[in-house]
């Protein structure tokens, strides 16, 4: 498999972090279509730093499927392949059309995401190190932060992630 991790730089809120998390949904779509012809899956996290600049990050972690459960004719890429894939889908999502009917499905699938973990013990532990430890509050306003994702700030958000935050790692 193949692991990236791609960043933008910009300063935290809960508005800025609810339009990143609906970029991200963009993203593993996008990346889901690419690599369903390569024989293999993405699973993507998300995390905010607010030390020693504030960023958000988006981890693509591909990984082949096992040449078993494909189709006939199909099989598993390997990780450059797989490299490829992911770039591919950074430069099409950088340069895509946000429509506001997709950010409405995915603000709504980014609602019910977040109602259903609220009272997880691992979201209320970090919603807690997040306020007390780094002084952001994740929690209060966070339905309104989701109400307002636009499509302008999703595809900014999109086209920042292509560029970085400088540095590109990339494990094989």
């Amino acid at each position: 498999g193949v692991n990236v991790s791609a960043a933008v730089q910009m300063p935290f809120s809960l508005s800025s972090y609810m339009n990143f998390r609906v970029a991200c949904k963009i993203l593993e779509k996008e990346l889901g279509r690419e690599l369903v012809e390569q024989g293999a899956y993405a699973e993507l996290s998300d995390r905010y730093e607010v030390f020693p600049s504030e960023r958000m990050i988006v981890y693509l972690n591909c990984k082949p499927c096992f040449a078993s459960g494909l189709p006939e004719g199909v099989f598993p890429a390997d990780p450059l392949e797989l490299l490829e894939s992911v770039r591919r889908s950074l430069r099409g999502t950088a340069s895509m059309k946000v429509s506001s009917a997709d950010v409405s499905a995915y603000k709504s699938a980014l609602l019910n995401e977040l109602e259903s973990s609220a009272a997880l013990p691992a979201t209320v532990v970090s919603n807690v190190m997040m306020r007390y430890g780094e002084g952001k509050d994740v929690v209060a306003g966070w339905k309104e932060a989701v109400n307002g994702v636009s499509a302008d700030k999703v595809s900014a958000i999109l086209s920042s992630l292509l560029e970085g935050a400088g540095v590109e790692y990339v494990i094989l």
